[in-house]
């Protein structure tokens, strides 16, 4: 690197190079100061100024201190006092007691510095020196500076204590703006390689008086904005011509806010804003400059920022205002060892961030000024812009940060080849695209109205990460995740995903579609690359199951049947039903059934159905009585566990739950129930029809004569069978009868069931006959032949002879007696 920075040093020798350092170095208040060669600032404590206000200080154009002054000590970098360098016709109580500018045509290309500086001094509001400058030559007291020319008076008697100085349209010459007192005329001076020219009087605004406050340049060098104290107070903006000279009121304002000491006054850096202070007041003002009119200005006022700084003894708070390199506007803070600072001064209202005693001054006062700068001074230097595609194969677009330039030719090198260049162009905006990383040196010769600028720079052109995508899974199912990871060769590279997925190496994604992911990784560089990745969402299927039927009754079935809307689905049923799309089922109980359909690509859907199973009733009959005997009635009941059963009986019963039954024999009687589910039971019943007896009598005899006794004998062809006899006769199975007529006995035979069987039995009870026969002839000899004649009545009659055989009784027998025979009737 040092072999390539000596040769472009040998390179560039002989051409003039400017850059813009000048205000890197503030000394001012009790021996304090800032270095703005550093970001943040770094305070100085080496400054020998004592001053309560005006002060001014130049530095070399690569920021290194020449001198400084109060306008009355002249100091070089040493913290000597100049040679000649007393005396000055400043005034330590005047707002801007000095303001150095260089004098055109004197620059030192080797020590990139002017040779000539302008001293401008101004005295304060009740002097009578006026304005006088004085002049510095750097080329004396070995390179430090000595004071030739000094207190050459300018313009005026009394002044408004107000100085400023710009570039002049033309690039080269510089615009030193004054002042007078008790009128509105400013003096416009131009300083170029010849000196200070005639100057430039323009009358407009208000009359100025004696008294105080700061004047400014905008940065363009198009305004002019005076806070001041005093005939004529208030703030006041003008428009300035810096190709003529020329100045034109352009908005005015005495705000009220309950002070009138305004004294520091500033420009935002893009000149759209302007700030101010005033003595006593503990608040910093903006106005907006972008307005129409001047009552929208006056309207613009707003409190930015406030101090907590306590009144010092003149009652003082806040003082001048003043921009830096680092484009912050700082705030003196009286008798404080911390500035404020103004932030964000493009931003306008509260967004521009102030903040109070926020700059250390390493133990060094601040009083009420701040170093004045031309304006030039405090715009960032010319320098090489380009943009953040510094990678290879990328065009790079170059341009300059000062645009007032002529034309401007680019050469582009290789650092490893720096002789022979890599690219030149002549455009403003030039795009290179460099093929290598690697470094390469800019170099821009910058031609201006009437100083040639040479720019040197480095740019390092970074290698394009290669971006590769691991990715967890290519094919998901709806509802899953992927993890996508990202990798690049290049260390720290940093990575943004798309679709929102933020900058993790490593995300997870759930997408509900196929969707396209890509990733753009950075290096530390800045230098992208690419890559994407697809993630195939495939849809899980829609499973419908039925059941058919969804309901049934405790021992029945139901077939359950599932379909998918992705054909060749297969499906898993649980409760070990298997793998078919149809299956039969007999719950016991009420119960869910799930299946999962799997697709082709694995995605899996699930589907349920309950199959409700409704019980069985249980149905309960009885009989009343359960057995009966033939001609009897039985009531048959029944009932169920279920609320709502209906019943039916077999045998044509019908349908109430109490039926009375005849049955001739036994019965068994089934009823169903039905619930209102419509779940069916049955039960049944019997009747048992027990046999009547058969009850057989007999009288023995069945005949009897008067007087005579007749057997009566039951017997029942049934077992058990218990008797009772009619006419009292008793329970005995078998009774002696006398009837004195002819009686009928009835029995009832009574079973152990119950039942009972009758009989009759009649005996007949004859009466006794009355016996009268006579015989013819009574008496005779044997063989006799008798007629017996009978007279009897009543029932049949036998005639005995004694010889042991009888006859039937006929009416008239004639018989022969064989023997002896006694008749007897």
């Amino acid at each position: 690197m040092k072999y390539i920075l000596l040769f472009l040093l040998i390179f560039i020798i002989n051409e003039t190079l400017y850059s813009q350092n000048e205000g890197n170095n503030w000394y001012f208040g009790i021996n304090a100061g800032l270095s703005f060669n550093t970001d943040p600032p770094t305070p100085l404590t080496n400054g020998h100024l004592n001053t309560a206000e005006g002060c001014a200080a130049v530095s070399d154009l690569n920021g290194n201190l020449l001198f400084y002054t109060d306008g009355i000590y002249v100091y070089n970098k040493m913290h000597n006092v100049m040679p000649n360098g007393f005396g000055l016709i400043g005034h330590p109580s005047s707002t801007q007691s000095a303001i150095i500018v260089p004098q055109p045509g004197t620059y030192n290309v080797s020590l990139k510095r002017f040779n000539i500086y302008y001293i401008f001094t101004v005295d304060m509001h009740s002097g009578s020196d006026g304005v006088r400058y004085s002049i510095v030559d750097m080329t004396l007291d070995n390179g430090l500076g000595d004071i030739t020319v000094k207190n050459v008076h300018l313009f005026g008697t009394t002044t408004t204590e107000k100085i400023c100085a710009t570039k002049h349209a033309n690039g080269c010459d510089f615009w030193i703006i004054g002042k007078l007192r008790d009128n509105n005329t400013f003096y416009s001076y131009i300083l170029n390689n010849n000196g200070l020219q005639p100057p430039v009087i323009s009358n407009t605004g208000p009359s100025i008086g004696y008294s105080f406050g700061y004047m400014k340049v905008s940065h363009n060098s198009k305004l002019i904005a005076i806070a001041h104290c005093g005939q004529g107070e208030g703030i006041h903006v003008y428009d300035f011509d810096n190709n003529t000279g020329n100045i034109v009121l352009k908005f005015s304002d005495v705000p009220d806010i309950g002070f009138s000491s305004y004294y520091g006054i500033e420009f935002s850096p893009d000149d759209n804003l302007l700030y101010f202070t005033a003595l006593h007041s503990p608040n910093i003002y903006q106005y907006n400059l972008n307005v129409l009119d001047n009552l929208a200005f006056k309207s613009s006022l707003t409190i930015i920022g406030t101090t907590s700084n306590t009144p010092h003894s003149g009652g003082y708070r806040l003082g001048a205002l003043q921009i830096a390199k680092d484009n912050k506007i700082y705030v003196a803070i009286v008798d404080k060892t911390s500035l404020g600072v103004i932030n964000n001064p493009n931003i306008q209202g509260l967004g521009c961030n102030y903040t109070d005693l926020s700059q250390d001054l390493a133990g060094r006062k601040c009083r009420l000024g701040l170093p004045t700068f031309p304006s030039s001074y405090l715009v960032p230097s010319n320098h090489i812009l380009f943009n953040d595609n510094r990678c290879v194969l990328e065009p790079v677009s170059f341009s300059l940060s000062d645009s007032t330039f002529i034309n401007v030719q680019w050469y582009f090198y290789d650092i490893n080849n720096p002789t022979i260049p890599y690219a030149t162009s002549n455009d403003h905006h030039p795009n290179i695209i460099f093929n290598n990383n690697g470094q390469y040196i800019i170099k821009a010769v910058i031609n201006y109205p009437c100083i040639i600028d040479t720019i040197l720079d480095t740019i390092s052109i970074f290698e394009n990460p290669n971006i590769s995508i691991n990715v967890s899974s290519n094919n998901i199912c709806l509802n899953e995740s992927s993890n996508l990871m990202v990798s690049s060769n290049i260390p720290g590279t940093t990575f943004s995903w798309s679709n929102g997925l933020g900058t993790n190496s490593n995300v997870n994604v759930s997408p509900t579609s196929t969707t396209i992911y890509s990733v753009t990784g950075t290096t530390p560089e800045g230098c992208t690359g690419t890559a994407e990745v697809s993630v195939t969402v495939h849809p899980l299927p829609n499973i419908s199951t039925t059941a058919n039927p969804s309901e049934i009754c405790l021992g029945e079935s139901s077939d359950l049947m599932v379909s998918s809307d992705i054909s060749e689905t297969t499906f898993n049923w649980s409760n070990g039903l298997g793998t078919n799309s149809n299956v039969n089922v007999s719950p016991t109980s009420t119960t869910t059934y799930s299946v999962t359909g799997t697709t082709p690509e694995g995605c899996t859907g699930t589907a349920s159905i309950a199959v409700i199973v409704h019980p069985l009733p249980n149905i309960s009959t009885t009989s009343n009585p359960t057995e009966i005997c033939p001609g009897e009635s039985s009531d048959l009941m029944v009932s169920s566990d279920i609320t709502g059963t209906t019943f039916n009986w077999s045998n044509g019963l019908g349908t109430n739950s109490n039926v009375t039954v005849n049955p001739t024999a036994t019965t068994t009687y089934s009823v169903t129930g039905t619930t209102p589910e419509g779940c069916t039971n049955t039960a049944a019943v019997t009747v048992t029809l027990q046999l009547l007896p058969t009850i057989t009598t007999s009288a023995d005899p069945s005949e009897i004569c008067l007087n005579e006794n007749s057997n009566l004998m039951v017997s029942s062809n049934i077992i058990g069978t218990t008797y009772n006899w009619s006419n009292g006769l008793g329970t005995n199975p078998n009774v002696t009868v006398s009837p004195t007529a002819t009686t009928t006995y009835s029995i009832t035979g009574t079973t152990t069931e119950g039942c009972t069987g009758t009989a009759e039995v009649t005996v007949s009870v004859h009466p006794l006959p009355t016996i009268d026969f006579f015989a013819s002839p009574l008496s005779g000899c044997k063989p006799l032949l008798v007629s017996f004649i009978n007279n009897s009545d009543n029932g049949t009659y036998y005639w005995y002879f004694g010889d042991g055989n009888s006859a039937i009784y006929i009416h008239r027998l004639t018989f022969i007696i064989m023997m002896d025979l006694i008749l007897l009737c």
